[in-house]
């Protein structure tokens, strides 16, 4: 029993102001918290998953939570640590600086000063990162729904909204930090930088111009992602529009990055309309066909023309006439345009297939 109470009163004594089971508690709080912090984090992962099952689909909601696992971790950890250490307050008290003028004290800053501002920083970075994930995920999704649905403009959009969303939560947590923990008036810093605008515009007068342009060039639609582009000095399928530059695929494979206010500003050819989207299709047959047989030929050209989704309505087959003594076919139509070069190239091929077994049928049967 004295022993007992030996040991009771040994851990009630204080070390630095505080009793010795406060570190104890402490120690062993950080110590559970990393020993257990997977099994934790993989508990707080599945209630998300369950809640999140709801609205997304489970290929979706497994990947989001495989987006979730690092910053929950560290939010948990951060967490505990802080919880952890406030057991031990008194030591935190500690003046780690201080300035002293005319035998007064300015300011100082104690270890427990500096423990807050960490883990406010923490809280606010790791949310920062998770936001940044959540906009991640977001467009994962709807560029696979785009891509599937085969919209250009929205795979056009996208990779700038992304990147557009990411600066603005990072923008957020930048004034998040200066304000709660360097304590900074942020709106008389913004009214600051209003005021400062125009010196910061002049001095990136290029890269707002390449912005503006990049916003043109989303509206007006020039050109798109994957179309077929010629300039005075460059030509090239666009790979990538970004803020400042659009990226082009050279004809020797090389990467070319262009400006975008040059795409603006220079003459600048669209050559996939041209090349790829419009189809004139001209072939000669003999004449030993008769009417019966080019009609039906016509027909089933047509036919084909008109039950294929990726023809614009409005494809034609018809005979022009005669040429060099054989009868002069001529086949007009357009693909739709939301399709890449090479799905292009495919169909423009299967459909070329498509005419040349009527056409066969039609000369068999002669």
């Amino acid at each position: 029993m004295q022993i007992l109470l030996s040991q009771i009163s040994y851990w009630q004594e204080t070390f630095s102001g505080e009793p010795r089971w406060n570190y104890a508690l402490s120690a062993l709080l950080i110590l559970l918290s990393w020993i257990f912090r997977k099994l934790i984090t993989r508990i707080l992962l599945r209630i998300t998953h369950r809640i999140l099952h709801r609205w997304l689909n489970n290929e979706y909601s497994d990947e989001f939570v495989a987006l979730l696992k690092n910053p929950i971790s560290y939010l948990f950890q951060i967490g505990v640590l802080y919880v952890a250490l406030n057991f031990i307050e008194q030591p935190l008290q500690a003046v780690l600086f201080e300035r002293i003028e005319n035998h007064h004290i300015l300011f100082h800053i104690r270890i427990i000063d500096l423990v807050d501002h960490l883990f406010l920083f923490g809280i606010i970075y790791f949310h920062t990162v998770l936001a940044v994930r959540i906009a991640d995920f977001i467009y994962h999704i709807r560029i696979e729904k785009a891509n599937k649905e085969a919209a250009s403009n929205l795979l056009q959009l996208l990779p700038m909204m992304k990147e557009i969303i990411k600066i603005l939560i990072w923008t957020i947590s930048f004034f998040f930090i200066l304000g709660l923990i360097f304590h900074v008036n942020v709106p008389a810093l913004i009214t600051g930088l209003g005021i400062g605008g125009v010196a910061i515009a002049l001095a990136a007068k290029e890269s707002i111009e390449n912005l503006f342009a990049s916003f043109i060039i989303l509206v007006d639609k020039p050109f798109q992602i994957g179309d077929h582009i010629k300039m005075e000095k460059m030509e090239g399928v666009v790979e990538k529009i970004g803020f400042r530059s659009t990226h082009l695929r050279l004809p020797n494979d090389h990467l070319g990055v262009v400006p975008n206010k040059k795409l603006i500003d220079e003459h600048l050819e669209n050559l996939s309309v041209k090349e790829l989207h419009k189809v004139l299709q001209q072939f000669y047959l003999e004449p030993n066909l008769n009417k019966e047989q080019i009609i039906e030929c016509l027909c089933q050209l047509n036919d084909l023309l008109h039950k294929n989704t990726f023809i614009e309505t409005g494809g034609t087959a018809y005979f022009k006439g005669f040429h060099d003594n054989k009868l002069h076919i001529q086949i007009q139509y357009a693909l739709k345009n939301n399709q890449d070069r090479n799905s292009i190239h495919q169909l423009k091929e299967q459909i070329n297939l498509d005419i040349y077994a009527i056409v066969r049928t039609s000369l068999s049967k002669s």
